[in-house]
């Protein structure tokens, strides 16, 4: 198996769109709302006192337009709530569903309902709401793990914000799965509900209702299971463990897929259609198999027929009937309005599954950009979102940079505008509208990504960038000097050494050249040596290495490298070299 992957974060994040919600969990007895701000009640209005039976109940938190949201800070005290935020013009409406587990251990005791209570307020900012009652007479089970196969997820509390589970596997056959949980009353017998959303046969369950056995199969799938865990007084959590397998086959090939006129003959298993409108649509698929097979067509919203307009749709050739989506898209989106599945079975179960995804396209088409001109380069045909329009220039350097687009709904220079976001830019451009402007790049090395749109009498819009780098050229440097096996590093300018030799010797010079821009802009160097002498005209070797022979006596030589890039940039450095003969 693979590794586990946990998907649905905590919803409670939702609430940082909103302010400082503070719901606290107090002593006081329930109080009514007296033409406050914040009013809460549970389940619905005018209710302000509930039992707690260990299912969720939902606190439903109104705030109206005179409270000042500010940043988010909450409290609790045996409570866990998931929000669900949803707006209003007069007030916001805020349904949190809370439950009560071993947090709830230590609360006070209501000697009347012979149970523990809490009182729960809700603050926003100075604003505080009134107190509703909740009597705590049996709490919520609790999920500590599930175990697939080898593998162990970790549930625990995270059980209280949605939490999915998502497991990848490569096996086929019967995998184990198992569910450890607790119940904080301790007197209870915990069972489980298992449900896969994809095929029900595909799972057995043990008789204890915490263990069940999964049968792969040999397809690829993805099977949603819903897992509650619940006691004998209404308590219950709930998690959904995705398993999904994609090394797998399908049991049926499918050769070919039409939807009007989109022929997909890939072997993938979604394929997505872009149209204008949808009505009424022939749909086919050809599949090679020598067993029966059982087909299905379905759609979420539409209507999946036969070709003699009975139902259900079950045969090779089908028509999908769209329900409102005759009309079409005036503004610049895609949408998508239906998921149409098909399904081929064979008689032993197997199971393949096509999915068409259909979207609705505006009818007008966006502007078509023919070409980019910068500076002297033209660039055509097709485009790289990720890479841009590429070009360097020099630091300081300007450049025209001109679009030529055009709208194939429309004729006309005057049927499509531009505009230009300097926004991620060092450099300066000229102007930020118009099809030609120049872009004066800045005194440093950098890369600028320069924005432009093309966009129609209908407002809708073709975004592009340049990727400008922008080069300033800096010269090589000198770092180290080998003379023969000695290391010499210079100083700022220069450096010096002391030979002793019995006899005349040569030595290979090298120098240790460090250049950042080669990588920019391939950068290449050149060498220039000399030696008794400043001035390198002529040349005593132009190669970076320097073979020197010492002359059979003691005496003082200056040894000169200057080194060139291609744009002219040099560096010099002698050595003094001190040569003594021994005796």
């Amino acid at each position: 198996m693979e590794r586990v992957k946990r998907i649905g974060k905590k919803l409670i994040l939702l609430l940082a769109l909103l302010s400082v919600v503070l719901l606290h969990c107090t002593t006081n007895q329930a109080v009514e709302p007296e033409e406050q701000s914040i009013q809460l009640y549970l389940y619905a209005n005018n209710t302000f006192e509930a039992d707690f039976t260990g299912a969720l109940i939902p606190a439903i938190i109104e705030v109206k337009d005179s409270v000042t949201f500010r940043e988010l800070s909450f409290y609790t005290n045996g409570v866990f709530f998931r929000p669900n935020i949803s707006p209003d013009e007069k007030f916001i409406t805020i349904e949190v569903p809370m439950h009560w587990n071993i947090r709830s251990l230590n609360l006070p005791f209501d000697s009347t309902h012979m149970a523990p209570y809490d009182s729960v307020i809700v603050r926003i900012g100075p604003d505080v709401s009134n107190a509703v009652k909740v009597y705590v007479t049996n709490r919520a089970p609790i999920i500590d793990s599930i175990q697939i196969a080898d593998t162990s997820i970790k549930v625990h509390e995270n059980i209280y914000s949605n939490n999915m589970y998502e497991l990848k596997i490569d096996t086929i056959g019967k995998i184990d799965m198992q569910i450890t949980a607790r119940d904080w009353d301790n007197y209870q017998t915990l069972k489980a509900y298992w449900r896969p959303l994809k095929d029900t046969t595909l799972i057995t369950i043990s008789e204890d209702k915490m263990k069940a056995t999964y049968n792969v199969p040999l397809y690829n799938f993805r099977d949603s299971i819903i897992i509650r865990v619940y006691d004998t007084k209404a308590g219950d959590v709930e998690i959904v463990l995705i398993l999904v397998k994609t090394s797998g086959v399908d049991p049926i090939k499918v050769t070919r897929l039409v939807f009007g006129d989109s022929v997909f003959t890939d072997t993938t298993s979604t394929y997505t259609v872009k149209q204008v409108a949808y009505d009424t649509v022939a749909t086919e698929i050809a599949y090679l198999s020598a067993d029966e097979i059982t087909i299905g067509w379905s759609a979420a919203k539409g209507l999946m027929v036969n070709r003699d307009g009975t139902t259900p749709a079950i045969r090779d050739k089908a028509f999908y009937i769209s329900s409102d989506n005759t009309d079409t898209l005036t503004t610049d989106t895609v949408i998508t309005i239906d998921t149409i599945i098909v399904t081929l079975r064979n008689k032993v179960g197997d199971l393949t599954q096509k999915t068409i995804i259909l979207q609705k396209i505006p009818a007008n088409l966006r502007p078509v950009i023919d070409s980019v001109l910068i500076d002297t380069i033209t660039f055509k045909g097709s485009y790289n979102d990720s890479t841009g329009y590429p070009y360097t220039i020099f630091a300081q350097k300007t450049v025209p940079l001109k679009v030529f687009a055009r709208d194939p709904d429309r004729k006309g220079e005057r049927a499509v505008t531009y505009t230009w976001d300097p926004s991620a830019i060092l450099g300066i451009i000229s102007d930020s509208t118009g099809p030609s402007i120049t872009y004066t790049a800045p005194d440093s090395s950098t890369i600028d990504i320069l924005y432009f749109s093309a966009i129609d009498p209908l407002n809708f819009k073709t975004t592009r960038k340049i990727a400008l780098t922008v080069f300033k050229n800096s010269p090589p440097r000198i770092d180290t000097f080998y003379l023969g096996d000695t290391t010499l590093v210079p100083s700022v300018n220069d450096t010096t050494v002391s030979v002793t030799l019995s006899s005349p010797d040569t030595f290979a010079i090298r120098p240790a050249v460090y250049d950042k821009d080669i990588a920019l802009v391939n950068d290449s160097l050149k060498y220039v040596w000399n030696y008794r002498t400043v001035n390198l005209t002529p040349a005593v070797a132009t190669t970076k290495t320097f073979i020197y022979t010492s002359a059979d006596m003691s005496y003082y030589d200056t040894i000169t490298v200057r080194v060139t890039d291609k744009f002219n940039a040099t560096t010099t450095r002698r050595i003094f070299a001190a040569f003594i003969k021994s005796q």
